[in-house]
């Protein structure tokens, strides 16, 4: 007995090493720092408040066992193959688990399942790197270096499918949070082990202030952002730690309730926290936009000319911006029948397009526009919803591209992104479409950003069915 009690002493000092903090490591050379540190190995026989601490929340203790037997193993396999380049270390990782056997064996093209399933390796692989630290964090240098070896691993991949840096507005560039899909796992994972930790919280000190746990800081952070217009970069840290807190309190609020809640939210980086809140419940939609909208612009040209559609719109060079500008023109009329009022509206191509996205020579234009919407929206009682503006003279390149929701102006970088950003805010702060353009939204929603619609109307589908005839003949 005293010999096995030695034995499992030794399995806990060679796991205490390896999840010692690394500050700068990657998943290849956590194995080598680790190397480099046996004179930090210590060796005592655990308690079993410690194989909790080592454990996740719901593993039972025999779980915790194997979970020490598995991190041995791993330490020796990567011990093994310490004279190997990077991407081969990565490799191993991936060879260690049938997820990863799966994910090698597709090698040559990846989807969005497997990339995901990646991300979900990864970031578990780097969250064991820093298992002994008080907090659980993974570090820029860290998510920077995880993604390179993935690109190098998988040649047809981009690192930056995988992580994009925060980066602040610098040289005419936008204000961007960090995206890609080990950020949002690493996220997502963050706030669902906060939550675990709450509850195992309030399970252990029932009878004890619980002053020091995290939903009192995540209580704090709410009330910074009630009240606080700036830094943003700590404005931004605390909108996305208090993602699913958020999403309860707000479930049932309006948007103008949402918008006095958060002043931040109308601020010119408003739409960048609106957007933080997609990805983070979306994050295989990230940037989906930008390898689908291109091909539907080029489809949705196509058949307006087909069409013979005589539009202003055609003057505009910018396949993306006239694409949009057309598109509502696609579509058939809609009627909107009111319970309330019962009143029926049929609203106009034009109209459709005013609540959708459209264009004006000069800003001051859209201010009639909106003001005449607004009075035909309160007749049939129906909400002024987010709606876009693209402001340029009709035989130049359009100048500007605006956002507006409840009122705010935010100033976009092109038409896409206008669509992106409209799409976003919409889902973030859990808005109906606009009632005239609904039908175009299940188009955008639908084939943009594959996610299925099961209320889509006639009008939606022959569209989708016209657009999906040219996108077959464009491959």
């Amino acid at each position: 007995m005293e010999y096995l009690q030695q034995k499992k002493a030794q399995q806990i000092s060679l796991d205490v090493s390896i999840s010692k903090p690394t500050t700068s490591a990657s998943i290849a050379s956590a194995s080598t720092e680790t190397e480099s540190s046996q004179s930090d190995i210590f060796f005592f026989e655990p308690d079993k408040e410690l194989l909790e601490v080592l454990s996740f929340p719901d593993e039972s203790s025999n779980a915790t066992k194997r979970i020490l037997e598995d991190r041995t193993e791993d330490y020796v396999n990567k011990r093994s193959s310490t004279d190997s380049p990077k991407n081969k270390s990565l490799e191993q990782l991936f060879r260690s688990t049938p997820e990863g056997q799966i994910i090698l064996a597709n090698r040559a093209k990846l989807n969005n399942d497997l990339r995901s399933k990646i991300a979900k390796i990864v970031v578990r692989s780097l969250l064991d790197c820093s298992e002994g630290q008080s907090r659980i964090e993974i570090n820029t240098l860290q998510f920077v270096r995880a993604a390179k070896e993935i690109a190098e691993l998988f040649p047809g991949e981009s690192e930056h499918t995988y992580y994009i840096p925060y980066s602040s507005s610098k040289k005419g560039l936008r204000r961007q949070p960090a995206r890609g899909k080990l950020w949002s796992r690493y996220i997502n994972l963050k706030a669902a082990l906060r939550l675990v930790n709450a509850a195992n919280a309030d399970v252990e000190q029932e009878n004890v202030p619980s002053t020091s746990n995290t939903s009192y800081d995540e209580e704090e952070k709410i009330a910074f952002l009630k009240v606080a217009v700036e830094p943003f970069d700590k404005i931004l840290s605390y909108w996305e730690d208090t993602y699913l807190i958020r999403q309860r309190k707000c479930k049932s609020y309006e948007l103008e309730d949402i918008y006095k809640e958060f002043p931040c939210l109308s601020l010119h980086y408003g739409i960048t926290l609106l957007e933080s809140d997609f990805n983070h419940s979306n994050e295989e939609k990230i940037d989906i936009i930008y390898s689908e909208w291109p091909k539907i612009a080029q489809a949705i040209i196509i058949e307006a000319k087909e069409r013979q559609l005589i539009l202003k719109e055609d003057v505009i060079k910018d396949v993306n911006s006239k694409a949009l500008l057309v598109l509502p023109y696609l579509f058939s009329p809609v009627t909107i029948r009111n319970s309330k009022k019962r009143g029926i509206w049929r609203p106009s191509r034009s109209e459709v397009q005013e609540s959708f996205l459209f264009n004006v020579q000069e800003f001051a234009e859209a201010s009639s526009i909106v003001e005449r919407r607004k009075q035909k929206l309160h007749s049939y009682d129906l909400p002024l919803q987010p709606f876009g503006v693209i402001v340029g003279d009709d035989c130049q390149d359009v100048r500007a591209f605006y956002v507006f929701i409840n009122g705010n102006k935010y100033t976009c970088e092109s038409g896409i992104r206008c669509l992106e950003l409209l799409y976003k805010s919409f889902h973030a702060l859990n808005l109906e479409y606009p009632s005239e353009s609904k039908h175009v939204w299940y188009f955008v929603q639908e084939l943009v950003f594959k996610t299925s619609v099961s209320n889509k109307v006639g009008s939606t589908s022959s569209v989708i069915s016209d657009i999906n005839f040219h996108l077959n003949n464009l491959h």
